[in-house]
């Protein structure tokens, strides 16, 4: 497989957190780190986006349709 070199700055503490976590896990910081970021790139996917504007579309009709009543009952 080809890699790509990619340089980061983080900061100290974060990279002691992660030496730990890949020591931990059995891996290397370099397999922790590819999986890490594959892991966030699999729940970001087009899809996940999707559903979470519908789901907000959702929210945002339920809110208008309780102001209306809310505005229509107070009117009476």
């Amino acid at each position: 497989m080809t890699r790509t070199q990619l340089n980061v700055n983080i900061d100290p503490e974060l990279m002691d957190k992660l030496k730990v976590a890949a020591i931990m896990s059995g891996k290397t910081i370099t397999e922790f780190v590819s999986e890490s970021i594959s892991t966030q790139l699999k729940n970001t996917s087009p899809v996940t986006i999707k559903s979470r504007l519908l789901s907000l579309e959702e929210r945002i009709q339920s809110l208008e349709n309780n102001l209306y009543v809310l505005t229509y009952s107070n009117q009476k």
